[in-house]
């Protein structure tokens, strides 16, 4: 069983290559000495902790011997960055001179009859009061900034960093594709309209054509045929032609007309047209 124990505790892999008997040598004397430095800082912390809780002397411990072992632990195995080896290093200082403060202060307890006997009282009250919460205070802060500068929380701030400018860029691309497609958009419904207007454009033109063609077919019919009965009433009343060029104001019914060339309702009809009025001719009685 002691070879078996003895085997794993060689096996155990360190900065300098392994454990030797020289390494188990050293931690056997720091475990006897830690004994003694743990029993001072208790008895001392116990007698800084109102009476019922003296559980948290234990804890008080933590932040002293039990912090020193740990960091020194951490160093060695846990350590991989060069802030990890510093503060590891450095927190191994503070709770080594916190260790030693403590058990000086708790022997200086036990010597009453010692000259100077006030000023010692005071030196342990500063100790009890403002060394040791300080320390123990920070070794809480070092274990935290321990893992923020960490390999590990390096990576994951790295991914997570990654990650949101990833996220970032693709709301961008999205903002950007979509304005893209409203100016597309836009474009494509201002090409339509311009479709529309000459679209309309063009049936007005036609329209207009039609109408022009319909107006020198009648010009044409008009110049071929006479006028006469109502529809001769009607184009010379548009005209104002009338027989020798007046009625008789006497007579109960109108006098008979002449007709008068074709030729002048052609050019009433084209004044017409020129002028904007535009007289539904159609409706004449052409023979």
């Amino acid at each position: 069983m002691l070879n078996g124990i003895y085997e794993k505790v060689m096996g155990i892999k360190t900065d300098h290559g392994g454990v030797t008997f020289g390494d188990v040598v050293v931690i056997a004397l720091d475990i006897f000495l830690l004994i003694f430095t743990t029993f001072r800082s208790y008895d001392l912390l116990i007698r800084s902790v109102p009476t019922g809780w003296e559980l948290m002397a234990y804890f008080g411990l933590l932040g002293l011997d039990g912090g020193m072992v740990a960091w020194s632990l951490a160093w060695i195995f846990g350590s991989t960055t060069k802030e990890q080896d510093w503060l590891t290093f450095g927190m191994w200082l503070v709770d080594a001179a916190g260790m030693f403060l403590t058990g000086v202060a708790d022997t200086l307890l036990y010597a009453p009859n010692m000259q100077n006997a006030q000023a010692m009282h005071d030196t342990i009250m500063v100790i009890a009061w403002y060394a040791l919460p300080i320390i123990i205070a920070v070794n809480a802060l070092a274990g935290v900034v321990y893992h923020f500068v960490s390999d590990g929380t390096r990576i994951r701030r790295e991914e997570r960093r990654k990650k949101k400018a990833l996220e970032r860029q693709r709301r961008l691309n999205e903002i950007a594709l979509q304005d893209e497609r409203d100016k597309a958009n836009f474009a494509r419904d201002a090409v339509m309209q311009r479709r529309m207007l000459v679209k309309l454009y063009d049936e007005v033109a036609r329209l207009a054509a039609e109408q022009a063609l319909a107006e020198e077919q009648i010009l044409r019919r008009l110049s071929e045929v006479p006028l006469k009965g109502n529809l001769g009433d009607a184009v010379l009343e548009r005209i104002g032609v009338q027989e020798n060029g007046e009625q008789a104001a006497d007579q109960s019914t109108p006098a008979p007309r002449t007709v008068e060339p074709v030729a002048d309702v052609a050019d009433a009809m084209k004044g017409d047209r020129n002028n904007g009025h535009h007289r539904d001719y159609t409706s004449l009685d052409l023979e």
